[in-house]
Parts: C-alpha cells; sequence; structure tokens
C-alpha cells in the first residue's frame, strides 16, 4: 500500500516537473518590434516593420509560425504575406552576440485616416508551445508638418508712413501643433526700410489645433526715403509637434511701398521776349521719391506762338532728384502774353501711365519794358545790341571814307579833263 503510494507521489512529481519544464520553455519565446523603416511614418504610405524573434530557453522551439493581425488603419501590401513560417527557433537565441534569431519581415500600408501617434499592431504567434498573441506600438506621424501662410496682407503704404500687416496662417496637418513664434526678419529688407511700431517683429501662438486657423498683426513703419517699389519681406515660423520634435517654415512676403510720382517743368531760359522767331529751354526734374519711367513731352497748338522744332520730344527716364532739359523753337505771335502748353506723359514705377497737362509761362514784354531791360526786340541782350549799333557805326563811317575817296577821284578826273 505504502509502496503504490510512493509511486504514485513520484509519477504526480514527474506530471509536475514536465509541466514546469513546458512553462519554463515557454517563458523562453521572445518577440520584439526590432524596428520600422521608415520612423515615423505619415498616414497613406508604406511602412516595414521587422519583428525579430528569439529564444532565451534552453530547449529550441519548433514549428513557429507568427501572422500579422490587420485592421482598418493597418493592412499587409497587396501581393505580401501576412503570415510566415519561421520553423525552428533555437534555445538561447536571445543572448547576446547570438545570430540565431529571426527576423520576420512585414510590409504594411497605413491608413489615410490612421491617428497620429502611437498605434497598436498585434501579431500572432504559433508553435509547439500554442498560440500567444503580441501587441507593439508603431509611430504614425506627419512627415515634415507644415503651417500654411494663407494671407499676408498689408495696404500699398507711402513712403514715410504706417501700415498694419495681416497674416494668416492654418495648421493644414491632422495633429496639434504648440509654440508657434512668426518672426519678421526686418535686417533682410532691402536699405532697412521698414521697422515696427511698437513691440517686437515677433508674434507667439501657443497652440493650434488640427485645421485651425489664426491671425497675427503688425504694425510697420516705412523710412521717409523708401522708393517706391514692391520689397520683399521674409518671415519665418517656428513650431512644434506633440512629440516636441522642431520645425520651421520660410516664406516671403511682399509690401508695396508708392508715393505718388512728382514731376516739374519749369522754363528755364529763352531767347526772345516779344513777337518772333526764338528759342526757349525747359527744365523737367523729379523732387519727389518715386522713379518716373518714360518721360515724353508734347508741345501743343496754340494762337499764342507756333511750334518750329521740337514740339515732340522723348526725355526717358527720371530718378528721384534727377532732371533733363528740352529745348523748342518757337514763333511767338501774341505781342502780350504767351503761355506754352505742354502734355508730359509718364510711366510710375508701377508702370501706370498718367497725362498731365502744364501752363508754361513765356516771359514777353513790350518796347518800353525792352529797353529798360537793356533787351533788344529780337531777343538779344543790351550787350549784344550795342555791339551791333557800334558795328553799325564801323560800317557808316568806312563807308562814308570810300564814297568820299571815290567821289575825289571823280571831281580830279573831271578838272584835269
Amino acid at each position: 500500500m505504502i509502496q503504490k503510494q510512493i509511486k504514485i507521489i513520484i509519477i504526480s512529481l514527474i506530471f509536475i516537473l514536465g509541466n514546469i519544464a513546458a512553462a519554463y520553455s515557454a517563458t523562453g519565446l521572445n518577440v520584439v518590434l526590432a524596428n520600422q523603416n521608415p520612423d515615423p511614418v505619415s498616414p497613406g504610405n508604406f511602412v516595414e516593420l521587422n519583428v525579430k524573434v528569439a529564444n532565451s530557453g534552453d530547449q529550441a522551439i519548433k514549428n513557429l509560425k507568427i501572422k500579422f493581425i490587420e485592421n482598418e488603419n493597418f493592412k499587409i501590401v497587396q501581393g505580401k504575406q501576412k503570415e510566415k513560417e519561421l520553423g525552428i527557433i533555437p534555445a538561447y537565441s536571445s543572448l547576446e552576440g547570438s545570430n540565431s534569431y529571426t527576423i520576420a519581415k512585414f510590409l504594411v500600408q497605413i491608413s489615410d485616416k490612421t491617428p497620429i501617434g502611437e498605434n497598436p499592431v498585434k501579431f500572432q504567434v504559433e508553435s509547439e508551445l500554442g498560440i500567444k498573441n503580441y501587441e507593439f506600438d508603431l509611430s504614425v506621424l506627419d512627415e515634415n508638418p507644415i503651417i500654411q501662410v494663407n494671407k499676408f496682407e498689408i495696404e500699398t503704404v507711402e513712403a514715410g508712413k504706417t501700415a498694419k500687416l495681416n497674416v494668416e496662417i492654418e495648421n493644414i496637418n491632422s495633429i496639434p501643433l504648440s509654440n508657434i513664434v512668426l518672426n519678421l526678419d526686418l535686417d533682410a529688407v532691402e536699405d532697412s526700410i521698414l521697422s515696427v511700431v511698437t513691440g517686437s517683429n515677433q508674434k507667439v501662438i501657443n497652440n493650434l489645433e488640427a485645421r485651425e486657423k489664426a491671425n497675427v498683426e503688425f504694425e510697420l513703419s516705412i523710412d521717409p526715403q523708401a522708393k517706391s517699389k514692391p520689397y520683399l519681406l521674409p518671415l519665418t515660423v517656428n513650431f512644434e509637434d506633440s512629440f516636441d520634435n522642431s520645425f520651421t517654415n520660410k516664406i516671403s512676403g511682399s509690401v508695396k511701398v508708392f508715393s505718388s510720382p512728382i514731376i516739374l517743368v519749369k522754363l528755364d531760359s529763352q531767347d526772345i521776349y516779344t513777337t518772333g522767331n526764338g528759342k526757349a529751354t525747359l527744365a523737367i526734374s523729379n523732387p519727389g521719391t518715386s522713379t518716373i519711367k518714360g518721360v515724353q513731352i508734347e508741345i501743343l497748338k496754340s494762337d499764342d506762338y507756333e511750334v518750329l522744332e521740337g514740339d515732340f520730344q522723348y526725355i526717358g527716364d527720371l530718378n528721384p532728384d534727377d532732371f533733363q532739359t528740352s529745348q523748342v523753337k518757337i514763333h511767338i505771335k501774341n505781342p502780350n502774353s504767351a503761355t506754352l502748353k505742354a502734355k508730359v506723359t509718364y510711366l510710375d514705377s508701377y508702370n501706370k501711365e498718367t497725362e498731365k497737362m502744364i501752363n508754361i509761362p513765356l516771359k514777353i514784354y513790350n518796347e518800353e519794358e525792352l529797353k529798360s531791360y537793356g533787351i533788344v526786340a529780337g531777343g538779344n541782350s543790351g550787350g549784344a545790341g550795342a555791339g551791333t549799333y557800334i558795328l553799325a557805326l564801323i560800317l557808316i563811317i568806312v563807308a562814308f571814307f570810300i564814297g568820299k575817296k571815290i567821289g575825289y577821284k571823280k571831281y580830279r578826273k573831271k578838272t584835269n579833263n
């Protein structure tokens, strides 16, 4: 009886030890997600999952199979296997330096609607030890998330004035973004013509949810000497994603500076001051800050005068502080007053054409005024008139002596006869 009980106890111990050994062998199976490529992966793309299968036990594990469990976010790429037979996993293959482990590769397609962040992927492992499920985290993230600048709006501003710049940004990604800093690079603007009126050139937005928009405003001052043209203004947007990764977007907006062109046409000189033919010289200048392009001057018809030469002239471009002269030959018909009527045509710095009518009074004097000012009716100065009189007097004297000599010869000839 006692011997029978001892046999039962021994058989029970053997059974228990067998179960313990089996349990120990089962815990020797090591399954880990070695890596994913790319890491992270963006929605709509493919990812390669490398699953490392090893054995830390002292007995080989036979007939091992591993299967990828598909769901709505992750599916095996069409044409690829979702179940792989790995066969035997050698004992102690998980030890450092061992190359007896096995890598199971799965090519997986990520759904467009997969949430951003860590998403679980599942595998089922079947062997002689039974069936066991494993779950790992797969990192899904928008690759290089972008903050889109929808608006970069500022009205055309005059030099020396201020204007408000409105910038609208949008988080076009499916993840929230934070620590958003907008920085205007004012030092990079040509001629450094921009500055902020108050505050700084930075604006901060703490958080921007997916598909959310935000507006920021800068008040800018334009240098009084700024030229009338568009200026590029760089904008840098720095931000972070939910994993504290930092990103930078750079764009350039445009600030249009425009001051109305100023063109002056004045009488520079004239050499006739009463009726008759003469010349008038005009001075055309640009005292403003806007470049004036393609300047043309046309002297229009009038009852006061007749244009003999130079009724249409092309002057060309006039930069700020530039001037040109133009000469016109005219016949003055009105003895009392005469005003040149000029049509000036030009383009501003943005190629908008403008026509301007300008009246240029000429100096017209009567005979008494001409004498008083020492001006000869023909348009010469007093000095030139005196020279003419002297020349005429010399000619008269010469003619007198020549005539006297000829007359004397005739007289003697007559006397001798």
